[in-house]
C-alpha cells in the first residue's frame, strides 16, 4: 500500500454558535490541513498520482472556498449580514469546528480525487486549528 500526503494552509474566521467561551466570538486562524491518501499500485511512470495534481485538487478547492472567508453554521444569523456587506462566507450544516471541517473536507476531497483516479482512497484528513490542536477524520476500514 502506498501512502501519500499533502498539506495546505488557509486563513479564515469562524465562530461557534451555542458555545460559551472565547470561540463564541468571531475570530480567525491560520488553518493547516493534511490529507493522507492511499493506493495499491503505482502508475508505470512510478508514482500513484503527480503531487502537483494532488496539490491542485486540495489547495485549489480550499483556496477557492475557504481561504479568506468566514466559515459559519448555515443557521448563524451572521451569515446574511456578512453576505449583504460583500464578505466571503462559507456555510456549513454544523458548527465550524476542526472536527467538522475534517469530516467535511474528507467528503469533498474524496469525491474530487476519485474523479482523477478511482483507485485512490482518502485515508484521513487532519485539520489544525492552532499549532497545538488538531482533529482528524479517518476512513473506516
Amino acid at each position: 500500500m502506498y501512502l501519500l500526503s499533502t498539506e495546505s494552509t488557509f486563513d479564515s474566521a469562524h465562530r461557534l454558535l451555542g458555545y460559551e467561551g472565547k470561540c463564541q466570538f468571531v475570530h480567525g486562524h491560520r488553518w493547516l490541513v493534511e490529507v493522507v491518501a492511499s493506493c495499491n499500485y503505482v502508475q508505470p511512470i512510478g508514482f500513484v498520482i503527480d503531487f502537483g495534481i494532488l496539490d491542485n485538487i486540495v489547495k485549489g478547492w480550499i483556496d477557492g472556498n475557504l481561504d479568506h472567508s468566514t466559515i459559519l453554521s448555515s443557521s448563524d444569523p451572521l451569515c446574511d449580514l456578512l453576505l449583504d456587506t460583500g464578505n466571503k462566507v462559507f456555510k456549513l450544516n454544523s458548527n465550524p469546528t476542526a472536527e467538522y471541517l475534517a469530516f467535511y473536507l474528507y467528503s469533498v476531497l474524496t469525491n474530487l480525487i476519485k474523479e482523477v483516479n478511482k483507485d485512490i482512497e482518502v485515508d484521513s484528513v487532519t485539520v489544525w486549528e492552532t499549532p497545538k490542536h488538531s482533529a482528524t477524520y479517518k476512513r473506516n476500514n
